[in-house]
């Protein structure tokens, strides 16, 4: 049973590590600059709809980590 919930544990702190990484740092990432980017960065002033933008491809991107991360989980629950 403990080593169950040290697995469980390694998980959620994989998928927490994971989500925090999914969080722009700098502007260096693909959705701030570049063809993908869903801001602007060139205009003088960003709009509230640059921000939506910049906060919906963030939540869609730490979604689709979450939903890998706890596809490996059940993967892993399995062969158990």
């Amino acid at each position: 049973m403990k080593n169950t919930e040290a697995q469980s544990r390694r998980s959620h702190q994989r998928m927490v590590s994971r989500l925090i990484a999914d969080v722009p740092s700098n502007w260096l990432d693909p959705l701030l600059t570049g063809d993908k980017a869903v801001i602007d960065h060139r205009k003088p002033m960003f709009t509230c709809g640059d921000i939506e933008r910049l906060l919906n491809a963030i939540r869609a991107r730490m979604t689709k980590t979450a939903n890998k991360a706890l596809s490996e989980s059940a993967r892993e629950e399995r062969k158990m």
